[in-house]
């Protein structure tokens, strides 16, 4: 019997022998190398050009010779600050219409019952991950007064004075498409830590006196 048992483990070979473990070495070592490049080539290398590109003429021609006049026509432009404040009104505009939408449904989801509160995370998934670029021209299409079903819908209710709302080609509905498509990450963001929040501290709060919503900012 013992004789037995000894050949039985030296007949036994692990499943992973030292050769296999090797290849599979050399294959992770191989797609790293490849995914090396392929980031350096497609992120640093336009990186470095776009900074190499700013102190010369010309970024790609040979001949071009180092500057700082790029620099200097921007800083001295009359439309430079008016871009800058124009961006800034843009991002404060998008950021508090966006978190105020978020945490909405977020609250919503998190804090009421009802039997369509589970569509809004899938619903807020596929915003998500709907390219920008054909998510503004849905909305033009459905603001669109003529053959957009939205735009049709408020011009037959007397309410075509709120197109602007929808339609990308105006202040108003950047602001609002922008702020839509961006609270979907937002809500994914916020969902967590609205359901963590204990819901008792909040009554405890207003039994006490303080107001629900100071209750909520307060403890959440």
């Amino acid at each position: 019997m013992t004789i037995l048992r000894t050949q039985a483990s030296r007949s036994v070979r692990p499943p992973f022998g030292p050769g296999r473990n090797r290849s599979r070495r050399i294959i992770g070592r191989s797609l790293a190398l490849v995914a090396l490049v392929l980031f350096t080539y497609f992120l640093i290398v336009p990186l470095v050009m776009l900074i190499i590109g700013a102190f010369r003429t010309s970024p790609l021609d040979p001949a071009a010779e180092w500057t700082l006049g790029g620099f200097a026509t921007v800083l001295t432009s009359p439309s430079t600050l008016n871009s800058i404040v124009t961006s800034v009104i843009y991002a404060l505009a998008t950021t508090i219409l966006t978190v105020a939408i978020a945490l909405f449904f977020a609250i919503v989801n998190a804090r009421l019952t009802f039997r369509l509160r589970s569509f809004i995370t899938p619903m807020m998934l596929i915003i998500a991950t709907i390219p920008t670029l054909f998510y503004v021209l849905g909305w033009n299409m459905l603001g669109t007064p003529g053959s957009g079903l939205l735009g049709r819908g408020l011009t037959l209710i007397g309410l075509e004075q709120l197109l602007p709302l929808v339609q990308t080609s105006g202040w108003a509905g950047l602001i609002v498409v922008s702020s839509l498509k961006l609270s979907a990450v937002a809500y994914l963001l916020l969902l967590a830590a609205v359901r963590r929040s204990d819901q008792s501290l909040e009554d405890a709060a207003v039994t006490a006196g303080t107001s629900r919503i100071r209750a909520f900012f307060d403890i959440t």
